[in-house]
């Protein structure tokens, strides 16, 4: 079970949302060391004695989970609008609007019937198939392009967003993203964060544990100058976050000053258009040298997968030959250098005895 998922959440005071699942909360329970809020259902799919907070990443004891009853209460009078139709009311009687409007509902997705609309909110937020976005299959590496329309204006409202999940290969490693548009913790106000959150696949009996591949992060510039903003980190194996998942999703991990919201809110920036921005993640699977990921980064995303993987090896070639050049470049000149000090000595020397 999840939150109530409606389709005015992004009306409400982002004290109602369940930092987790990022719906209306359900049955809500406040961490009493952060003193955050989250679904109950949400911390169950949390393991172990301490439970994270999706919102500012503190641990908190389960002991010390409060069952916030009054919250509950406050919550009841909102008015919301059914997620399947467009039913209106307050959230008191939503579930039973539900339970006698939407007995089987329908994931038009991928068509497949539920028994409940709980049921279906979990499919939704995190099983649905047919939302993931395509693998690229490539072996040099496995990009994803994640599309976010961001309206500017709502930076302050609303806490995060996660990205449809996505898979790294065909079988690969199931994962997703989420985005403060107004920053994390320490970043709130002052940078956009961006986090990587590995969740729950059907091929992790398969795969490696812990998860320790490079991943980077690209926000595009929509100008002809390219000035992309590339950032990268490299996974703590020790932390929970990268080990092989044991509920829906890890605890997000990433890098909380992305980039700076001056940068976005300056209406003459050149990443944000049209109310949309564009972010690709890489898993670097084959260590991409650094010097690379400019280029790689360049190239026409209308391109096929094919060929941009043949135009990337042909351009590491290309710059593998220009250092060997420069290399050799460098050795013959030192030693051309080194010849004539050995002529001025052996002049200096032969003057010298010429003197004697």
């Amino acid at each position: 079970m999840v939150g109530y998922r409606v389709q005015n959440t992004e009306s409400f005071n982002p004290t109602y949302i369940c930092s987790y699942c990022l719906l209306l909360l359900r049955d809500p329970v406040q961490l009493i060391d952060c003193a955050h809020r989250m679904c109950q259902s949400c911390t169950n799919e949390q393991e172990g004695d301490m439970i994270t907070c999706s919102e500012c990443h503190e641990k908190t004891n389960r002991n010390k989970l409060l069952i916030d009853r009054g919250f509950k209460n406050d919550m009841m009078i909102l008015s919301i609008v059914c997620s399947l139709c467009n039913w209106t009311g307050m959230l008191n009687i939503y579930q039973n609007h539900l339970d006698q409007n939407h007995p089987k509902p329908i994931c038009h997705e991928c068509n497949q019937k539920f028994n409940s609309v709980n049921n279906l909110d979990r499919h939704i937020q995190y099983h649905c198939e047919k939302i993931i976005i395509p693998y690229a299959q490539q072996h040099f590496m496995d990009p994803t392009h994640l599309f976010l329309e961001v309206a500017a204006a709502q930076l302050d409202r609303q806490t995060s967003i996660y990205s449809p999940p996505f898979y790294s290969s065909s079988t690969g490693y199931k994962m997703c993203l989420r985005l403060y548009l107004n920053g994390d913790g320490n970043a709130r106000r002052t940078h956009m964060s961006l986090f990587f959150v590995l969740m729950r696949g059907e091929y992790d009996a398969i795969l490696k544990f812990p998860f320790a591949y490079k991943v980077i992060f690209c926000l595009y510039d929509q100008s002809n100058q390219h000035n992309h903003i590339i950032d990268s980190f490299k996974p703590d194996i020790k932390s929970n976050s990268f080990q092989r998942p044991r509920s829906d999703m890890n605890i997000a991990s990433g890098i909380p000053k992305f980039v700076p919201l001056t940068k976005l809110q300056n209406d003459k920036n050149t990443y944000i258009r049209d109310n949309t921005m564009y972010i690709k993640v890489i898993i670097d699977f084959d260590n991409i040298p650094k010097t690379m990921l400019p280029y790689v980064l360049s190239l026409n995303p209308g391109l096929t997968y094919s060929i941009q993987q043949t135009m990337i090896q042909q351009e590491n070639v290309r710059q593998e030959r220009l250092l060997a050049s420069s290399t050799t470049n460098i050795q013959t000149d030192q030693s051309t250098t080194g010849n004539l000090q050995d002529i001025d000595t052996l002049s200096n020397i032969s003057s010298g005895n010429n003197i004697n």
